[in-house]
């Protein structure tokens, strides 16, 4: 996992979806200022277990909303730009 910084402020849901049954993907993004904001005395390990902790509720509550499996990414996760 990268490093993870002190404020995040946008988390993106997808659905995965099938489409070779026509069941197409679903996403929704979350935003905040901040919707998690972290100390400088957190160390990584004490982030990666809040956000692993997070990213947990976020599934379970997505999956049951939209009955599929679930991804969430956050945004110091999205791929840097070319």
């Amino acid at each position: 996992m990268k490093q993870i910084p002190n404020i995040i402020k946008e988390v993106i849901v997808t659905g995965m979806g099938d489409p070779s049954v026509g069941i197409f993907s679903f996403s929704a993004t979350i935003t905040g200022d901040p919707i998690i904001e972290f100390s400088n005395d957190d160390t990584q390990e004490d982030r990666n277990s809040i956000i692993d902790d997070f990213a947990s509720t976020l599934k379970f509550s997505f999956a049951n909303l939209w009955d599929d499996e679930i991804r969430i990414m956050f945004d110091f996760e999205y791929e840097e730009p070319i």
